[in-house]
């Protein structure tokens, strides 16, 4: 069972999803979720009739490697996952 952090009017006409530590840039998915119209455009829906109610994207804990290079250097090599739900 997951936990949202906010739940929907009516349950039983709402689809919720949610993807935890997914490891794709932060701010990409961001203004991603802010753009959630424009599919419907392609796929040919009625706009009107779409409702999203709640989209919430938050940062997770980013995730540190090491890539090592020649003459014993060592950069860091950084993600930036998030969290993601909406419904």
């Amino acid at each position: 069972m997951t936990r949202y952090s906010k739940e929907p009017d009516n349950p039983t006409k709402s689809c919720k999803s949610r993807g935890p530590h997914l490891r794709v840039h932060f701010k990409n998915n961001h203004k991603t979720a802010l753009q959630r119209w424009s599919n419907t455009d392609f796929k040919d829906l009625d706009v009107d009739r779409l409702v999203v109610d709640h989209i919430q994207v938050k940062r997770a804990q980013c995730l540190r490697r090491r890539t090592h290079r020649a003459h014993s250097r060592i950069y860091p090599y950084m993600s930036s996952p998030y969290h993601v739900e909406l419904f």
